[in-house]
């Protein structure tokens, strides 16, 4: 497994490369090859994010020469890599295969953002491109939809395996039967999990905290803003915002919190899950199958794969992006109790058809046991 790994971060990508590697230890030994540096960098354009980058490159560098000298002494049944949507992650995992050749039997290529066609389809290193996709056994998305847009992958490569939530979060049916029959309209605890990127739509959810809070809205106790802010300048302009506006009793600013005991808990104590995304790298956000493992109706955007899995007026509401006002009157029709109980079930029913834990493992399993010779749907 060559790929990025908590710690130092907890982002979604890592959460997941780290649940597959426990997946694959029930049956393989396995070597995983962490080059993550050790800070996140903004989208934004800056010194920090061209050094980040760089970093990035050497150790990337430093994980290929150590698959080389592997492979020499030992055999392998799988490789594992995440492909960015970058023409530079694409070629630079052209690189990988290239290294590796045939010495290892299958190439499984995880893509974990909904951007990945763009690489694809870039004129200018095709060549590459067809030789990455005949060097690799599979590429698995995570939806239909998202390997649809993939236009240039042949079909009969594609693979398809939803995420789920890894076990340390995942709530019992007496939790979650516990949480239904406990939860009170007047003691409304709402939920951001997410990176503190601007494009996450964290300030969105805030304005429409601060809708309700004007109209006097009754029964928000507290709204939790969890995840790490990859700008200062941005936490700052937050911070403001809340003080500005008087909501320091309702919005907790909480950071990165790494303790999965902890993101289990905030998932617990939440009556609504909030990501009203317009982020341009979106797949299938892990938080949002953590909140409907807890049984908690989402809001969130149509955007990316989410309108697979997130069924309006079912087990959670699709807004407009940047449309803080369909949020707030998302959150007023979720303090119905009736209906609240209703999308609730079905949070946690959606959860467990489409993402549990024994799916996913059987699914990852089917996958490197045989390769590409059947799809995984």
């Amino acid at each position: 497994m060559v790929a990025l790994f908590p710690p130092p971060f907890s982002s979604g990508e890592r959460m997941l490369n780290a649940m597959i590697k426990n997946i694959l230890e029930k049956k393989y030994d396995v070597t995983a090859i962490n080059f993550s540096a050790d800070k996140l960098s903004s989208f934004a354009f800056s010194f920090g994010k061209i050094k980040n980058q760089f970093t990035s490159l050497w150790l990337f560098g430093k994980a290929v020469s150590k698959v080389k000298k592997l492979i020499k002494k030992e055999h392998f049944h799988a490789l594992y890599f995440v492909t960015p949507q970058s023409s530079f992650g694409h070629i630079r995992d052209w690189f990988l295969l290239n290294t590796i050749g045939d010495k290892i039997p299958y190439k499984f290529a995880f893509i974990q953002n909904g951007q990945i066609h763009y690489a694809f389809q870039k004129k200018w290193h095709k060549r590459i491109t067809k030789s990455f996709m005949d060097n690799t056994s599979a590429f698995v998305f995570l939806t239909k939809g998202l390997g649809a847009k993939a236009t240039t992958i042949p079909q009969n490569k594609k693979v398809f395996i939803p995420n789920s939530a890894d076990a340390s979060v995942v709530l019992s049916a007496k939790e979650v039967e516990n949480k239904i029959a406990g939860h009170r309209s007047d003691n409304f605890t709402l939920l951001y999990l997410s990176n503190m990127t601007p494009s996450k739509g964290y300030m969105d959810a805030a304005q429409a905290i601060k809708i309700l809070h004007d109209k006097n809205a009754t029964g928000i106790k507290e709204a939790n803003f969890v995840g790490e802010w990859l700008s200062g300048e941005d936490e700052k302009a937050f911070r403001s915002f809340v003080s500005k506006n008087s909501l320091e009793n309702i919005i907790k600013i909480h950071g990165k919190i790494s303790d999965r005991k902890l993101i289990k808990q905030f998932h617990t104590n939440a009556s609504v899950f909030l990501l009203p995304t317009y982020f341009s790298h979106e797949a299938q956000p892990v938080s949002i199958i953590e909140a409907l493992n807890a049984a908690t109706p989402v809001i969130a955007t149509n955007h990316a794969s989410i309108p697979e899995f997130i069924v309006d007026g079912c087990n959670g509401f699709l807004v407009d992006k940047q449309s803080p006002e369909q949020i707030a009157a998302s959150i007023e029709k979720l303090m119905q109790p009736d209906l609240w109980k209703e999308m609730a079930l079905n949070a946690r029913r959606s959860f467990e058809e489409k993402f549990s834990n024994e799916k996913y493992q059987e699914k990852i399993f089917a996958l490197f046991e045989t390769g590409n010779e059947i799809n995984v749907g």
